[in-house]
């Protein structure tokens, strides 16, 4: 199999209503961890070539394989257990996958 140049490739489709991370604010939050603005973009830019991301106009919006890499019943429960459930007042709980 022949795989498809850039030009072949239809864009990843956008809906409006799906969650979005603007990249500038990402960016203040987590550079210095990255190893500055360069490094930040550069890893940004892996993630989309392997369509785990999709980055339009400064906006970075779900990928189509980013359900492959996520567990979403471990996710889920770090969140909810993290920062969230301090806000929230929640002790630990457990979350069913």
């Amino acid at each position: 199999m022949i795989p498809a140049t850039k030009e072949q490739r239809r864009p990843i489709p956008v809906e409006e209503n799906m969650v979005t991370l603007d990249d500038k604010s990402l960016l203040a939050d987590f550079a210095a961890k990255f190893g500055g603005k360069t490094l930040f973009y550069r890893y940004l830019s892996e993630l989309a070539r392997a369509e785990f991301i999709v980055r339009r106009e400064g906006k970075i919006y779900e990928g189509p394989l980013l359900d492959v890499v996520v567990d979403y019943g471990v996710v889920a429960q770090r969140i909810i257990n993290g920062a969230l459930g301090e806000m929230l007042g929640f002790g630990r709980i457990q979350v069913d996958p």
